[in-house]
């Protein structure tokens, strides 16, 4: 069952339809640029509700690297998920591998459903961006199901690998990330629109003025940062400080964070550690955000607040790995922005939001089957309604 304020059963198509229409309508693509067979729709289950219905596109991918531009940066690969044609009949599966150097824990696959270098489908209007921020200790296609749906239903999603990847499992969290993640979701906007350019790779086909940004647990701090809001790591430290279990801090951010937070007002170009608030690293070009299961101890007392855009948030009320602090925050309540929905999944978990194990099945091979299943929801259907 699932609880949603103020607007019941909304899934991620019809907040980001509803949102980046709020200047212009999204004028639907000529009939032309559809692939020339039609399209069999289905979602993942018969029982699929309509906006989980695989849309009329084919679903290109591509992969590309950015370049950093200084010191403070860092080279990123990006994947790039955008409507396709597939006039040609080509076989519409893909198994996504992971890139990183060989660790501890071996990498895995993740299987989806696009083409490789497809020809895009051309439309009298670009289609709106989506930026997708994955999970801590994950890699940028951990969620296929989700990039490829959207695609196929006319927009394009661009994820990139950030630097607390899979590579670095099980080790401290870079405290770097916290402010590269959201600089890098810039980084990623501006490289789409290089690639929409007209010399681009993707040329005419990003709609630079209608652009959303989400992600996955840190991936949804993440988002909730790129979208206005803003660490107050005073506050975070006096948490940390009074919540200690058995002489210890409350969470490993007390030590990877703030055991390095002089290093982080630097990496982020201030002359001093702030007081309160930190700034605002938002990006304006951003016009929704929809945070699945964020843990948003770092943006207390007031730093989410300044979220302003149209917002969706996603949680199960079973999640045992941020639901304790998301009911104590209520980050529903503290959003500032005028259009906001929170939808509830009863008695889900943290991982509802990644891949099945079916679509993952050397995750399984890792012993982590509690990665890609849920104890109480079917993967599919939980994905149909997301």
């Amino acid at each position: 069952m699932l609880h949603a304020k103020r607007f019941s059963k909304l899934g991620l198509v019809l907040i980001l339809a509803l949102a980046l229409s709020a200047c212009q309508p999204i004028v639907a693509p000529a009939a032309q640029s559809l692939p020339a067979a039609p399209r069999e729709p289905h979602g993942l289950r018969p029982d699929a509700p309509a906006y989980a219905i695989q849309g009329p596109y084919a679903v290109g991918v591509q992969n590309f690297e950015i370049e950093a531009a200084n010191e403070t940066e860092r080279p990123l690969t990006v994947t790039v998920w955008y409507p396709a044609v597939n006039s040609q009949g080509l076989n519409e599966s893909i198994a996504y591998e992971m890139g990183f150097p060989a660790g501890d824990t071996p990498n895995f696959s993740v299987v989806g459903n696009a083409i490789e270098t497809a020809v895009p489908a051309t439309a009298t209007e670009p289609y709106p961006l989506v930026v997708y921020s994955h999970s801590h200790y994950s890699f940028r296609q951990e969620s296929p199901w989700l990039a490829e749906h959207l695609a196929s239903q006319g927009f394009v999603v661009i994820s990139a690998d950030h630097e607390d990847n899979w590579s670095t499992l099980f080790g401290p969290k870079p405290w770097q990330a916290e402010f590269r993640r959201p600089h890098e979701v810039r980084r990623e906007l501006d490289f789409a629109e290089r690639l929409t350019a007209e010399d681009g790779d993707l040329a005419g086909v990003v709609d630079m003025e209608h652009a959303a940004v989400t992600g996955w647990s840190y991936g949804a701090n993440t988002a909730l940062v790129a979208a206005g809001a803003r660490l107050d790591m005073e506050s975070f430290r006096t948490w940390c400080e009074d919540n200690t279990v058995n002489g210890e801090p409350p969470d490993t951010d007390c030590t990877d964070i703030l055991n390095h937070e002089a290093e982080l007002a630097t990496l982020a170009g201030l002359d001093a550690v702030p007081e309160g608030l930190w700034p605002d690293w938002s990006d304006e070009r951003i016009d929704a955000v929809i945070a699945l299961a964020p843990w948003p101890r770092l943006m207390v007392p007031t730093g989410l607040q300044s979220v302003d855009v149209p917002t969706l948030l996603m949680i199960g009320s079973g999640d045992t790995s941020v639901g304790s602090t998301y009911n104590e925050i209520q980050p529903f309540e503290q959003i500032a922005a005028a259009k906001k929905s929170e939808i509830v999944f009863d008695s889900a978990d943290h991982f509802i939001f990644f891949s099945d194990c079916g679509d993952a099945p050397e995750v399984v091979d890792l012993g982590l089957h509690v990665f890609c299943s849920d104890p109480v929801w079917d993967m599919d259907r939980a994905h149909d309604l997301i």
